[in-house]
C-alpha cells in the first residue's frame, strides 16, 4: 500500500519540534521537511523504497513528499523537527527544480551542530530565534547534501492544495481532467507535476485513497462491499474489485482475514 497523506500533519503550519521515545509511526508524507536525530538506541526509518538502522549519533531527512516511516525494535530516544513550507520559503529557489538521494547521514560534525540548535528551539519561546536556528539547520543541510537537478520544477503550494483537495472530494465522481479545471491548469500539466513531486500517478493515489476509505468502512461492520466500495467513490463493484485485486493480489475478504485491524 502506498504512504499515506497526513492531513493532520499538513493541516497544522506551525513547527513541529519534540523528544521523542520508542518513536513509531506509519508510512506518511506531507510538505513539510522532517528531520530526526536519534540520541540514544536505536531507531528503524523508511523513507521511499530504502531502510536503515539509525544508532546514536545518526540522523535522517525526510523532504518536502518524501514517504517515510520509524520504528523502534527495542528502545530508542530521538528528537523530531517537523518544518512547515513557510518557514523555508526563502529557501524555494534553492529546491525547486532540484531533488536530493541522501536521506540517511552518519556525520558526528554535523549531527551535533544540528542537534545544537534544536536543543536551541526547544529552550526558548521567542518565534524570531526559532526561525534564525531553522535557517541555520537548513544552511547546514544545503551545504552537505548531494543535490541533483531534475529539470523539472516544483510548485509544493499547488500540489499541497490539490492533496488536500482530492482528501476532501475523493469520494465524489472527480477525474483528473475536473481536478485540473477546479485549479485552472491543463490536465497533462497536472499529471506530470503530481509524478514527478510524488512518484506515484494522479489516477493510482485517488484509487489508493478510494481503496483506503474502503476498507475502513468494511471494518467498521456497518457496510457490507457494495456499499462501502461505492460510497468510497468507485464507480461500480466490478472496478473495485480490478483495483483492489492490482492493489493487493488478493480478494477484500482474504485481505481482511489476514489483516484484521
Amino acid at each position: 500500500m502506498q504512504a499515506e497523506f497526513l492531513l493532520s500533519r499538513e493541516q497544522n503550519r506551525t513547527l513541529g519540534v519534540s523528544r521523542c521515545t520508542n518513536q513509531n509511526y506509519r508510512l506518511h508524507f506531507h510538505t513539510h521537511i522532517e528531520i530526526c536525530l536519534v540520541t540514544e538506541g536505536e531507531e528503524e526509518v523508511w523513507i521511499n523504497d530504502r531502510r536503515q538502522v539509525l544508532k546514536a549519533g545518526d540522523f535522517s531527512v525526510a523532504w518536502s513528499y518524501d514517504a517515510h516511516g520509524y520504528r523502534t525494535e527495542r528502545a530508542s530516544k530521538s528528537l523530531s523537527l517537523v518544518i512547515p513550507p513557510e518557514l523555508f520559503r526563502e529557501f524555494q529557489p534553492l529546491l525547486a527544480g532540484y531533488r536530493t538521494r541522501e536521506n540517511f547521514f552518519t556525520d558526528a560534525v554535523l549531527f551535533e551542530k544540528l542537534r545544537a540548535s534544536v536543543e536551541s528551539i526547544l529552550q526558548t519561546d521567542s518565534e524570531l530565534l526559532r526561525k534564525g536556528y531553522i535557517y541555520v539547520i537548513l544552511g547546514i543541510l544545503l551545504e552537505n547534501v548531494a543535490i541533483e537537478d531534475t529539470q523539472e520544477q516544483t510548485h509544493p503550494t499547488l500540489v499541497s492544495r490539490v492533496l488536500l483537495y482530492l482528501n476532501q472530494s475523493y469520494r465524489e465522481n472527480i477525474t483528473l481532467q475536473s481536478v485540473a479545471a477546479e485549479f485552472g491548469y491543463h490536465p497533462s500539466y497536472l499529471s506530470r507535476l503530481f509524478k514527478n513531486t510524488l512518484r506515484i500517478g494522479f489516477n493510482h493515489y485517488l484509487t489508493v485513497l478510494r481503496l483506503r476509505e474502503t476498507l475502513l468502512l468494511m471494518r467498521a461492520g456497518e457496510k457490507n462491499v457494495t456499499e462501502a466500495a461505492l460510497e468510497s467513490g468507485f464507480q461500480s463493484l466490478r472496478s473495485f474489485y480490478r483495483c483492489f485485486q492490482v492493489e493487493f493480489g488478493c480478494t477484500p475478504r482474504e485481505y481482511l482475514l489476514y489483516n484484521p485491524s
